[in-house]
């Protein structure tokens, strides 16, 4: 069974929430341990100061950053770090090789939030190796060889901050995820039935390239630049990831339909897919244009294929609250329209009268 090249995964029954449970850490052999904890601080953005409820309660100082999931334990999104405060009580993932300072710090892998006594506790796993079932279902085995997690149809899949109602099939080796579930057998490997599973990320295998797309979970910021079509100001829902303008893939082929260079954009339920065609007119379906986003979003890659004018292609896409947005400079080269930046007045420009240029 391979070894991964990312956090190794764990899970323990909802009846041991307040214990921490030592597993093995797949990167530098450390452990990881799992933790119910009270918030005492939250420090200039990248660290988070909390008291454990274990046996032997500590104080532990929680070093957070890009690759750290936060996620809402009811509501299953995304949670940015500046919405914790003091005293919320959190299930935090962390490391067991810890600094020497007083309080000690640890590396902080995954932290759960809004907890309510009776619910089921989202468990973080890596899924190694897939089985499937004659009756729709499948189950998996963590890569830590410890549970064997059942999903049946009944299951709620989904992409964090993007697609719903999946099925057990778009489960995938390699897969991070959050997985609910109330009762664990008492057995080894243990094994119990998911309520909901929420994919969050790809694993990789040590020593192989990093993934194409990046580790989860991103912030996608309202872009605050100006937005020009043919010298007219236009109001877009457009976010920034990672230095780069992405632009509602609808509103955009709303906005240029009608000029030399429009496109129709369309989707393929069955085939799961996004087709670009040059040349035609956009079909309207209701929502374009409705609003501009004003706070930070969790973007997520987007699963679906691409086909622009019949041949799959490789574009960097995300799915941002069922909506998905493409790097605008991808758009523009595809459809041969100039997208410009000026520097001095933050506003970035749409051509449809010039061919696109890098």
């Amino acid at each position: 069974m391979r070894k991964l090249k990312s956090l190794t995964a764990f899970a323990v029954a909802a009846a041991l929430v307040a214990a921490s449970c030592p597993l093995s850490f797949a990167d530098d052999g450390a452990t990881v341990l799992r933790s119910l904890a009270d918030v005492t601080a939250v420090e200039d953005g990248s660290l988070i100061r909390v008291k454990t409820k274990d046996s032997q309660p500590q104080e532990i100082d929680l070093r957070v950053n890009a690759d750290t999931v936060i996620i809402d334990n009811g509501t299953k999104k995304a949670v940015n770090l500046d919405e914790l405060s003091t005293g919320d009580e959190i299930m935090a993932y962390y490391s067991a090789a810890m600094t020497r300072s007083i309080p000690p710090q640890s590396n902080c892998f995954a932290i759960v939030t809004g907890m309510k006594q009776g619910d089921a506790t989202a468990n973080y796993l890596i899924v190694d190796e897939i089985k499937n079932v004659t009756d729709g279902s499948m189950f998996f085995a963590d890569d830590t060889d410890s549970y064997l997690i059942t999903v049946t149809p009944d299951t709620e899949v989904s992409v964090l901050g993007g697609e719903s109602g999946l099925t057990p099939g778009d489960i995938e080796e390699g897969d991070i995820l959050f997985a609910w579930y109330m009762i664990i057998g008492l057995s080894h490997p243990a094994v119990a039935t998911a309520e909901s599973i929420v994919i969050i990320g790809k694993s990789t295998d040590a020593g192989e390239p990093e993934p194409e797309t990046p580790a989860l979970p991103l912030i996608a910021r309202p872009t605050a630049a100006a937005v020009l079509v043919n010298g007219v100001n236009v109001a877009f829902d457009a976010y920034n990831i990672d230095g780069n303008n992405y632009f509602k893939l609808r509103d955009l082929a709303f906005k240029l339909s009608g000029s030399d260079k429009q496109f129709e954009a369309g989707y393929d339920d069955e085939e799961n897919a996004i087709s670009l065609t040059s040349g035609k007119p956009y079909t309207e379906i209701g929502g374009e244009m409705a609003g501009k986003g004003d706070v930070n979003k969790t973007p997520v890659p987007t699963r679906q294929r691409i086909f622009l004018d019949g041949d799959e292609v490789a574009f960097t896409a995300y799915n941002i609250d069922g909506n998905n947005y493409f790097k605008l400079r991808d758009i523009g080269e595809a459809f041969d329209f100039g997208v410009d930046w000026d520097e001095e007045s933050k506003t970035v420009s749409i051509d449809t009268s010039k061919g696109y240029e890098n």
